[in-house]
């Protein structure tokens, strides 16, 4: 339902960037219950989601933020027809895990290249994105554990289907699958860091290779190895997170810039062998702390919590804190643009 007046017809453009191999289905229907809860709330400002399309998360970052930046100046630009001169065209931006990077270096570039008129940019409003890093135990508690469930999965599939495979005309060894538990035990036992990354895409490789082998009677590897797979891939795209001094010159950067700022990350509270919360990103140092909010997942790991964040029955009360937090940002800079 429009808001428009003569006077007053201001178009809010929230704009959702998706991470890593996510798609136009990453955000599920939060796009439309953020625009919805927003219609009767904010009364000057007619308030519009849009999905950025899906992008290749591989290769260099920086021309991702250019392909992204020559996306949004169209999309302004058509919105700006529309409205024919009677107000503005706002956005905030919204990024999922590296969509809130590729927003933020966005944001930056703006703010260096001057020499043309910006985007009104209102806000940016981040989810689990590792602007600190991926919390160095992601490794070992999540995707290993992915991993070794795997394996066991492929050593009880084998017993069950071997007859089935041979008749078939292919044959997995019994063997295969001891090697592979045994690889998921030295790389539980291996170096940590840098290493852990090089280490995962290699399990992830090892159990995409035998969920080959034993063909369709693997039909759900791609599900039980989603998270080796996850952390795996982020190689190709996510150099920027093994630079800390470049991390904490980004947000550094970014807070310097007159707009609003904030990031919600997903925490598992403490329960059975865990006697600590869990987060996927790496909980950002105090100076900054005001900037970043958990919000409880009701997740069993990390990454499934960082995954399903935008599912109202996993991740508690999302809606009503970015609602509360948007209207906030659009409310501020209403009386930021009136006392210039």
């Amino acid at each position: 339902m429009s808001k428009s007046t003569p006077d007053n017809y201001h178009k809010l453009l929230i704009i959702f960037i998706h991470g890593f191999k996510g798609d136009d289905h990453t955000f599920k229907d939060f796009p439309v219950r953020l625009e919805n809860a927003l219609t009767d709330a904010i009364p000057s400002v007619e308030a519009k989601s849009l999905i950025y399309p899906r992008y290749e998360t591989r290769g260099d970052l920086e021309k991702a933020v250019e392909m992204f930046c020559l996306w949004l100046e169209h999309t302004i630009q058509d919105k700006e027809k529309e409205i024919n001169g009677k107000g503005d065209v706002w956005i905030c931006l919204v990024g999922h895990s590296m969509g809130g990077i590729l927003a933020a270096d966005a944001i930056i570039k703006y703010a260096i290249h001057t020499e043309s008129t910006p985007p009104k940019i209102v806000g940016l409003l981040a989810y689990d994105t590792p602007y600190f890093g991926v919390d160095h135990d992601v490794f070992t508690r999540a995707a290993l554990g992915r991993a070794g469930k795997a394996t066991r999965n492929i050593t009880g599939a084998y017993t069950l289907l071997s007859n089935a495979a041979t008749a078939g005309g292919f044959i997995a060894t019994q063997e295969t699958a001891v090697a592979a538990e045994k690889s998921v035990e030295t790389t539980q036992a291996s170096e940590s860091g840098w290493g852990k990354w090089s280490l995962i895409a290699g399990l992830a490789a090892g159990v995409t290779a035998i969920g080959a082998a034993m063909g369709a009677a693997y039909y759900n590897k791609d599900k039980v190895s989603q998270g080796a797979e996850v952390l795996g891939g982020y190689l190709e795209f996510v150099s920027v997170l093994f630079n800390p001094i470049g991390l904490k010159e980004r947000i550094h950067r970014l807070l310097q810039i007159e707009h609003s700022f904030h990031c919600y990350y997903t925490e598992i509270a403490p329960k059975g062998e865990y006697n600590k919360p869990r987060t996927f990103i790496s909980v950002p140092p105090s100076n900054v702390l005001t900037y970043f909010s958990s919000i409880p997942s009701n997740n069993d790991d990390e990454i499934d919590a960082h995954i399903s964040i935008f599912n109202p029955n996993q991740t508690n009360d999302l809606d009503n804190l970015t609602s509360k937090r948007l209207i906030e940002i659009v409310q501020n800079y209403e009386i930021q643009i009136a006392n210039k």
